[in-house]
């Protein structure tokens, strides 16, 4: 193959691979969370050193913990950090630190928006845990002001941090656009857990535009990962989910230049769950897993695991 000729299929193989995709299947049940140990399921993740595994975290208030499961969500195994108990573990992500893998669990719940700073828990990967692991504390600022998020997630290949926010005008009940920040790997790696790092502004996300025929529970986002390849990102909200270019995410520009089926797709069904909250790719990011809180007063007996397809 000359030269020309292998440059041309690079890039049409790379521009196949950013594409999201066109058709996903309903929710399929995968199994589901034991409500004993996981009621308050708010953030997933997919392992990297074992891929029938899978981590959760429940919401604020629940102490400085996360658990295992197959991807059926049984064999649950609940693991403590050595930490003082964090605020309100929102997201998790795993992703590289160094030459290992990472458990990455987002501190970064905040309803009133009044924290200085917020946190993240970094535990090494390992394929067995005892009980009790260690943990490192980033520390971490916004350049504005404080910011509630509940969407967090670590890029597969550069390491970098990255927070989606939560804004609405409770007043009016009304979403607004989410704010993007960024932690670079490079700046993550020089700090000690005594220093806070200050997060960099990327751009802002347009939801309710972009979602303009949901109402205000399809217009903010939950919970988000990114694709193993680093091309894609999947971002939940309460009534369905977005696929979008991950270019297109971190350098979004102006929100109504994306283009729906070739920038970005939303991913509707008809089975909404109480309170959706965690997604994760799968391990070939053809499909990708979601959960919901327990719920009771909603009606909720259990906790399903979903699994969604993509079908092109």
């Amino acid at each position: 193959m000359n030269k020309a000729l292998f440059l041309t299929v690079m890039m049409f193989s790379n521009s196949i691979l950013a594409q999201v995709c066109q058709k996903w299947s309903l929710p399929d049940k995968a199994g589901e969370l034991n409500t004993k140990v996981i009621n308050e399921a708010s953030g997933i993740a997919l392992s990297r050193i074992d891929l029938d595994r899978l981590y959760h975290n429940n919401d604020s208030g629940d102490g400085a913990h996360f658990y295992m499961t197959d991807l059926s969500g049984k064999h649950t195994k609940k693991i403590t950090f050595d930490t003082e108990a964090p605020i309100d573990i929102e997201d998790l992500s795993v992703g590289p630190c160094g030459e290992d893998s990472c458990l990455y669990l987002a501190d970064i719940g905040d309803n009133q928006e009044e924290r200085g700073e917020v946190q993240i828990w970094v535990v090494k990967e390992e394929k067995k845990f005892s009980a009790t692991v260690k943990s490192k504390k980033i520390r971490l600022r916004y350049p504005d002001w404080a910011h509630n998020a509940e969407a967090f997630a670590v890029h597969p290949q550069s390491g970098d941090l990255y927070i989606l926010t939560k804004e609405f005008d409770e007043s009016e009940r009304r979403a607004k656009p989410a704010k993007i920040f960024r932690l670079r790997s490079d700046h993550l790696s020089q700090s000690q857990n005594f220093e806070s790092l200050v997060l960099e502004a990327v751009g802002e996300l347009d939801l309710p535009w972009l979602h303009f025929d949901f109402g205000l529970f399809g217009q903010i986002v939950t919970s988000m990962d990114i694709s193993p390849d680093g091309k894609k990102a999947l971002l939940l909200t309460y009534e369905n989910a977005i696929e979008i270019r991950f270019d297109r995410l971190e350098s979004p520009g102006n929100t109504k230049d994306l283009k729906s089926g070739a920038d970005f797709q939303t991913i509707r069904w008809s089975r909404n769950t109480s309170q959706q909250e965690a997604i994760t790719y799968s391990s070939d990011g053809r499909s990708f897993f979601y959960d919901t809180e327990f719920n009771p007063d909603a009606g909720d007996k259990d906790v399903p695991l979903f699994k969604v397809k993509c079908e092109d």
